[in-house]
């Protein structure tokens, strides 16, 4: 019995001796922050590009209420490309009419 809690002993001790030998070591990184901070501010905002995200409320986007045909080319393009973007097998989705 002496002999045996001794061989576990030992090879508990083994056990740890090799999980501190052979554990993997990890190097610090480089600081992140100041690799951000020598990279490039981004560029300015080009002044002639129009951006055309509108604040439109949520009822205009009502897919049983499209808008009408000849609705201003911004409010169509708008309203279709939400509605195609949106999950088509779980709601209703209207499709354009043939003159839109």
């Amino acid at each position: 019995m002496k002999r045996f809690l001794t061989s576990v002993a030992f090879c508990a001790l083994l056990l740890v001796v090799g999980l501190i030998a052979f554990s993997p070591r990890s190097k610090a990184g480089e600081n992140l922050l100041e690799k951000l901070s020598k990279l490039p501010a981004p560029a300015p905002p080009n002044p002639y590009f129009k951006v055309t995200s509108e604040n439109r409320p949520p009822e205009f986007y009502d897919p049983t209420k499209p808008p009408p045909d000849d609705a201003p080319i911004e409010d169509l393009m708008a309203y279709w490309l939400r509605q195609s973007q949106t999950d088509q097998t779980q709601n209703y989705i209207p499709k354009p009419s043939e003159r839109t």
